[in-house]
């Protein structure tokens, strides 16, 4: 977890509302840091969940323009700072963020405090490898493909945690991963549907929507309506 004295908190306007996200100030200044106090750190332990990522920002604003979420149970994976999460439990769902990292979770718990939603949130370290959280109908997903290691079990963990007839929304900003991730999913029997393409922060993110084969997601997604 970052020092207090390295992280900072900005807000950021998404679909006209202001979202105050607490984050790493200066994430080059921090790995350099880190870097040289821990030369052989795993890269699963290096803190990128504490930087806003343009993906986060494309799909919690899509969250935030679309119909509202109240009642629905969502489950972000491999949450960060949590803002995704934040912004569909701004909008009414029960969320649980989860990530690998404890750092993220005390993290995204801090943003959701911040935001005042804490009672429709729940943080739960989560292993893609044994997924052990409820089923839900609402997945969120920004940026997680960076790694190639990561398409299986990502799709592996959204075919244990999607229900029957929900959906997935999934941010990527064009990692070449992202067609193993695809074709992984097909081996779980879910499909990838394609969706806009938005640029933020000088990132070009597209959105997609994964759903069962065999079972229709019972609702469109977000930015096929008008919220």
């Amino acid at each position: 977890m970052p020092r207090e004295d390295e992280l900072a908190q900005t807000h950021v306007t998404l679909a006209g509302r202001s979202v105050g996200v607490w984050h790493i100030k200066d994430l080059d200044a921090f790995l350099a840091r880190l870097l040289e106090s821990h030369p052989h750190i795993p890269d699963d332990d290096i803190p990128y969940y504490a930087w806003i990522w343009p993906s986060a920002l494309v799909l919690a604003e899509c969250l935030l323009q679309g119909p509202p979420l109240s009642g629905v149970r969502a489950v972000e994976l491999g949450c960060g700072t949590g803002l995704v999460g934040v912004c569909a439990a701004l909008h009414g769902a029960q969320v649980t963020l989860t990530d690998l990292q404890q750092g993220a979770l005390t993290l995204a718990a801090r943003n959701a405090q911040g935001m005042g939603v804490t009672p429709r949130v729940t943080v739960q370290r989560l292993d893609w490898r044994n997924p052990d959280v409820p089923r839900a109908p609402l997945l969120l997903v920004s940026d997680v493909l960076y790694e190639a290691r990561f398409a299986e079990p990502l799709a592996g963990a959204i075919a244990a945690l999607l229900a029957p007839g929900g959906q997935v929304l999934l941010a990527d900003p064009e990692r070449p991963h992202l067609p193993r991730f695809v074709d992984a999913a097909r081996e779980h029997g879910l499909a990838v549907e394609p969706g806009p393409v938005h640029t933020r922060d000088g990132a070009t993110v597209r959105l997609y929507r994964v759903v069962y084969v065999d079972q229709p997601a019972r609702m469109p997604p977000p930015w096929a309506v008008t919220g």
